[in-house]
């Protein structure tokens, strides 16, 4: 394989997740008062996240540089 092919397939793994997540064994982190995020895939282009507000939390302002959609599973937001 050629170091050019290498370095690639390096800095890939870097930006992607695996192809399939369980849901089980990805952790929660926190990411701000009474706000958790569960990272369920990424790419370049998007990233799938479960996020937990605890009743009354807010998430700061923020941006991202991939796409981005929200579905409401619970509550109201």
């Amino acid at each position: 394989m050629k170091l050019k092919r290498v370095h690639y397939l390096v800095e890939k793994m870097k930006r992607e997740s695996n192809n399939f997540q369980l849901e089980k064994e990805t952790p929660w982190e926190t990411v701000g008062n009474g706000v958790s995020r569960q990272i369920m895939a990424y790419n370049d282009d998007l990233m799938l996240v479960k996020v937990k507000f605890e009743k009354g939390a807010k998430g700061d302002p923020h941006t991202h540089p991939h796409t981005q959609a929200t579905y409401v599973a619970e509550g109201k937001f």
